[in-house]
């Protein structure tokens, strides 16, 4: 298993596999938790192939030993999870690839502030990995009776806050032509939910554990596919999102300009001041989808 961004992540089959995750499942159990009387776990996962099936696998692990967990009801972005952890002063999971090709996945470790576990405690951990993992499992449905398994609407509840973040109608009556590329991510959908009208077209969004044999990455080829679609469709702006919707990037239609998230720092915080997300949501800048409305309303506001 490799290490990569607060990422373990492996090769699905030869190194990410359901004995791997019985490790690791006993190493948080052993480092984590030891120590910490009731804890809970938020668990979410991304569109990828397996992502949702490894997840149940990781609930049942955690909900055998005790530990609560929430498990979301399908994919979500990273700025969902982040969001609900803090709410609820919950530990996270979300077992995504990131922007790797489609035959990797993994497991991000997230702690109650959203920081994320460090490659040197990951080094200590690997070292500390169990040959012969002893975690039996319980079923779902027995999990669920018991009440150490409960599934969350997370999805649902992200896109509240989105609503009451987002001046949405002021975006859908501006008359600006938008397309928001998912790359068969965990985006997907959000933007018809909140945006929907003739100006707003939504692309990749279908669900595919496969993405449609992209990969799901912000690299030239995916980028080059959407200004493509921006002159067809005579879009003014685009928006590309990584599968756990953690990054993006803005595509301007007009001057044919490509801008990543870390360019548009210095705005998204005077913005971030003035909605007080700092304190209704510390982890604000690693929520893709949340940063780019921003920045959009901060555009039609200029």
């Amino acid at each position: 298993m490799n290490w990569y961004e607060g990422l373990i992540w492996g090769k699905v089959i030869d190194e990410f596999n359901f004995q791997q995750l019985h490790q690791i499942m006993e190493a948080l159990i052993d480092k984590w938790f030891v120590e910490r009387e009731q804890p809970v776990i938020v668990i979410g996962y991304d569109t990828r192939f397996q992502s949702d099936v490894s997840a149940r696998v990781c609930a049942q692990l955690l909900a055998t030993k005790g530990i609560k967990v929430y498990l979301a009801k399908s994919p979500i972005p990273l700025g969902s999870l982040l969001l609900d952890i803090h709410r609820g002063q919950a530990y996270g999971m979300m077992i995504t690839g990131g922007p790797r090709a489609i035959e990797y996945n993994g497991i991000r470790l997230l702690y109650r502030d959203g920081t994320e576990l460090t490659s040197e405690e990951w080094a200590i951990w690997r070292k500390n990995l169990k040959n012969d993992p002893s975690i039996e499992l319980y079923s779902i449905q027995e999990a669920v009776s018991a009440g150490t398994i409960t599934f969350s609407p997370l999805y649902d509840s992200y896109l509240s806050f989105l609503r009451q973040t987002i001046d949405c109608e002021q975006i859908k009556n501006s008359g600006v032509r938008i397309v928001f590329d998912s790359l068969y991510g965990s985006s997907q959908g959000i933007f018809k939910h909140l945006l929907f009208n003739e100006n707003i077209e939504e692309i990749h969004e279908a669900r595919h554990s496969m993405f449609g044999g992209l990969t799901p990455d912000l690299g030239e080829e995916n980028i080059q596919h959407l200004f493509l679609r921006i002159r067809q469709e005579n879009k003014h702006l685009g928006f590309l999102y990584d599968p756990e919707a953690r990054h993006w990037i803005l595509a301007n239609g007009k001057s044919g300009k490509i801008n990543k998230d870390s360019t548009f720092t210095t705005i998204l915080e005077k913005i971030a001041d003035k909605k007080d997300l700092k304190t209704l949501f510390p982890n604000w800048k690693r929520d893709g989808i949340l940063c780019s409305l921003l920045l959009l309303e901060f555009i039609l506001d200029s």
